[in-house]
């Protein structure tokens, strides 16, 4: 297979999961900011990059690869070759994030470890309190 026919077929493949998506991601701008949401890697994509990916121009990099297969559930394998089975096996205890979600998680990776510390003792605090009871005990 070709350079370009691999680029184009790895082009239908992200049509395919973005279209799959329960938040509907329309345009390469759109594309990178969700992607640098989820994103972990030092480096975040910009419009460009994501415009390249959609118009078959380029195939993203293995870091920016295992993002898209994170954030999409599905193999490597497939993402970058088409190789099926497409989907990674799910954990039933798992949930999808929502944007608001993935924003206060990016927001919290700017903090400093002690302010880090401060906010996990917080949640932990407010996710063990226990509502009050009718008889107000």
């Amino acid at each position: 297979m070709s350079k370009s026919d691999e680029r184009a077929a790895f082009s239908k493949r992200l049509e395919h999961e973005l279209a799959r998506l329960p938040e509907k991601v329309r345009g390469p701008t759109q594309l990178a900011n969700q992607f640098n949401l989820r994103h972990q890697g030092e480096r975040q994509i910009t419009a460009q990059t994501a415009d390249k990916w959609l118009k078959a121009r380029a195939i993203p990099n293995e870091e920016n690869l295992a993002t898209l297969c994170t954030w999409f559930g599905v193999r490597y394998e497939w993402m970058r070759h088409g190789v099926l089975p497409r989907e990674v096996p799910v954990d039933p205890l798992a949930y999808p994030l929502s944007y608001e979600s993935l924003l206060i998680a990016r927001q919290f990776e700017t903090l400093d470890p002690e302010q880090r510390f401060l906010v996990g003792e917080m949640i932990k605090q407010l996710y063990t309190k226990k509502p009050p009871t009718p008889d107000g005990g």
